[in-house]
């Protein structure tokens, strides 16, 4: 599921020139998973 919090996370991206690596599914240090970018921007077009 994405939200307007992750569809921000872009742009912050493209401003700072920051990579992404890893998304965190829930609140825990253990809940960050690696990012896979193709399939991030298709569940933002779902």
């Amino acid at each position: 599921m994405v939200t307007t919090k992750g569809g921000v996370i872009l742009s912050i991206m493209r401003q700072f020139s920051i990579p992404l690596k890893f998304v965190g599914v829930g609140e825990g240090a253990d809940d960050l998973i690696p990012v896979d970018p193709a399939a991030y921007v298709d569940t933002l077009f779902e």
